[in-house]
């Protein structure tokens, strides 16, 4: 975590994080249901994904969003008429694979859970 290029950010869990993840809950509930019911297919992008977890410990926003389906209370109705796609788009390596050990931790997942890595900068620059 030393040579990351943005430390200062993973530092902390500031107010900022904690309005923008309970932001994130709050919409993927409402949502969850209203397009896994009928639509068949879910896909949820995170475009700077991030490592998964601050160094105090506080999920980041990719766990917060497969956490707030896995604890929803329609999940096995959504998971029964859809499938979900959570991808996660993150440029630096080290944080993917981070990433990728935060989303592990979690136990396996429902078989139509999919979640997707990839390495790439997401600027429209």
């Amino acid at each position: 975590m030393a040579d990351d290029a943005h430390p200062e950010y993973w530092g902390d869990y500031t107010n900022l994080q904690y309005v923008k993840h309970k932001l994130i809950r709050e919409y993927l509930n409402g949502w969850f249901p209203k397009l896994g019911l009928w639509s068949g297919r879910i896909n949820y992008f995170d475009t700077h994904a991030g490592r998964g977890k601050y160094r105090t410990g506080e999920a980041g926003s990719p766990v917060v969003a497969i956490d707030t389906l896995l604890r929803h209370k329609f999940r096995d109705r959504i998971l029964d008429t859809s499938e979900v796609h959570f991808f996660f788009i993150e440029d630096d390596d080290k944080n993917v694979e981070t990433l990728r050990g935060e989303v592990s931790a979690l136990g396996i997942l429902p078989k139509q859970v999919h979640v997707h890595f990839s390495c790439d900068d997401s600027s429209l620059n």
